[in-house]
């Protein structure tokens, strides 16, 4: 019964959440309808929680409910999702195919590339299984930590001569090794615990939130020279708006967003 009522009250959340930000948008619609259509493809990173594709069903994740409400407050905008890889995303986005990707600050994108807008912030969190509870990296013990194969690590990890850092290939690999034991702990953004507890059916205290490590800002970028493009224009201002509003965030925390769970 209260594993029933906890659904219910998640989709009525996420039913109102998204009612607020259509009410939001409205206005905005209204007046761009008749307006030509600006299209943009855009090179999305095609792993959970971003991406949930299952064949004969509608996408789900973060990404297309993120895009779809983007879309809708627009009302001239055709964002084209093309799910892949990241690192082919940052290929498709430098050969040409693709016209923006969303990614942080990434060495080998500001060669060729330039941030549009913030499309949000994920939230860097440290997961353990013991409970751990400190304020700082420097006062946490001796521990070995997962860490994303590709994400730039933080400065202030990266600083800690007493955390061992072992990459792993995706957040699901790196969420069991902490609670079979193999890792002390693991650092990854809110929203990839928040999908993993939801598929292995854990509560949301499953595992300890030692430490929030910051927020690491993630924006929408296109080729170099292209972001006065109309279509980017656009994109900034809807963009703007949804940082204004606090919807980005909710978006890349993961909060009401539907899993398919």
């Amino acid at each position: 019964m209260k594993q029933v009522m906890t659904r219910l009250m998640k989709h009525c959340w996420a039913a109102c959440t998204a009612l607020l930000f259509c009410g939001i948008a409205a206005a905005d619609h209204t007046d761009r309808v008749g307006e030509e259509t600006l299209t943009i493809y855009y090179a999305a990173y095609d792993h959970p929680p971003w991406m949930i594709q299952k064949e004969g069903a509608p996408d789900l994740g973060v990404t297309p409910e993120y895009i779809a409400d983007l879309e809708h407050r627009a009302g001239n905008l055709d964002v084209v999702v093309k799910p892949v890889p990241f690192q082919r995303a940052l290929v498709d986005l430098k050969e040409g195919p693709v016209d923006m990707i969303a990614s942080s600050f990434h060495p080998s994108l500001e060669a060729f590339a330039e941030p549009v807008a913030e499309f949000g912030l994920l939230q860097m969190t440290l997961f353990t299984q013991k409970k751990i509870k400190s304020r700082s990296v420097e006062a946490l013990p001796p521990m070995t930590v997962g860490y994303l194969r590709g994400l730039p690590i933080l400065p202030s990890v990266d600083r800690a001569d007493h955390l061992e850092v072992v990459r792993v290939n995706s957040e699901g690999s790196g969420f069991a090794a902490v609670d079979l034991g193999r890792l002390d702990g693991v650092i990854f953004a809110e929203v990839a615990y928040r999908y993993y507890a939801e598929s292995m059916g854990w509560n949301y205290g499953h595992l300890n939130q030692a430490l929030f490590l910051g927020s690491v800002p993630v924006y929408a970028w296109t080729q170099k020279g292209r972001s006065k493009e109309a279509s980017f224009q656009r994109l900034a201002e809807v963009l703007q708006e949804m940082n204004a509003d606090g919807s980005s965030n909710a978006y890349m925390t993961g909060v009401g967003v539907d899993f398919g769970h």
